[in-house]
C-alpha cells in the first residue's frame, strides 16, 4: 500500500481513470471485512481495483427505488452475465477524517442502483491488466459470456 495520500491526490487518480458510468466487475471482502477491493472494467481489457484495508466502517446499501425503477422483478445479483450488469460507477469522493489518534480515509461511491461507503486506514487506486489480479480477485469479477 501506498504512503498516506491527500484526499485531492485520490480524487485526482480515481478522476483519471475515467470512472463515470464504467461496469462494476465485482466487490471481494477479506479478513473479516477488514479488506475490500471494488473492480470496474475500463479500456484495453484493463480493470481498475480499489482496495481499501484496515476498514473500519463499511457501508453498501442498494437503493431500492432505482431497483424498482430498473424493472427488476428477480434480481439476483450473483448469476448476472457481463451484459446484465446493473452496476456503474457514478459519484467517487475521497476525504481524510480524524478518529481519535488516526486520520482515515473516507470513500464514497455511487454504484447506479447501489452506495458503498468506506472508512479506513489505507487505500489504493491501480488499474491492471486481468492477469495481474489474484485467481480469487479473477474469480469474484462477472465474466463476458
Amino acid at each position: 500500500m501506498n504512503a498516506i495520500q491527500t484526499a485531492d491526490e485520490l480524487n485526482a487518480l480515481a478522476e483519471q481513470y475515467h470512472y463515470w458510468d464504467a461496469p462494476v466487475l465485482g466487490i471481494l471482502g477479506d479478513a473479516f471485512l477488514s479488506e475490500l477491493a471494488l473492480f470496474y472494467e475500463c479500456d484495453g481489457g484493463q480493470v481498475v481495483r480499489y482496495r481499501f484495508e484496515e476498514c473500519y466502517t463499511l457501508s453498501f446499501s442498494h437503493v431500492k427505488e432505482e431497483i424498482e425503477r430498473a424493472g427488476k422483478k428477480r434480481w439476483k445479483p450473483g448469476n448476472y452475465t457481463h451484459a446484465q450488469i446493473d452496476y456503474f460507477m457514478q459519484d467517487v469522493s475521497f476525504s481524510l477524517q480524524k478518529e481519535g489518534e488516526n486520520l482515515l480515509y473516507e470513500c464514497r461511491i455511487g454504484l447506479s442502483i447501489a452506495a458503498l461507503k468506506v472508512l479506513c486506514g489505507q487505500v489504493e487506486i491501480a488499474r491492471l491488466k486481468l492477469e495481474e489480479l489474484s485467481p480469487r480477485e479473477r474469480a469474484a469479477l462477472v465474466q463476458k459470456s
